[in-house]
């Protein structure tokens, strides 16, 4: 799968953030666990207070990224 083609730019600049850059190739299903290790990771990094709030702002991300691990 296409990680690059399948997100928005939006959802790339997200991406970016926590720490993951996308290239316009095929990915792995272990790559794919990577990059969601590392969102989730990145998430986790912050206060209790922000975790919901950042959370909900790669929920889509995640969504997309467990989808393809199947």
């Amino acid at each position: 799968m296409n990680l690059f083609k399948e997100y928005n730019q939006k959802e790339l600049n997200l991406l970016q953030e926590a720490g993951v850059t996308l290239e316009d190739k095929d990915y792995t299903k272990d790559e794919i666990g990577h990059c969601e290790k590392q969102i989730t990771s990145y998430i986790m990094s912050h206060s209790m207070n922000e975790i919901s709030k950042v959370e909900s702002k790669y929920d889509d991300i995640l969504r997309t990224l467990v989808n393809y691990q199947k």
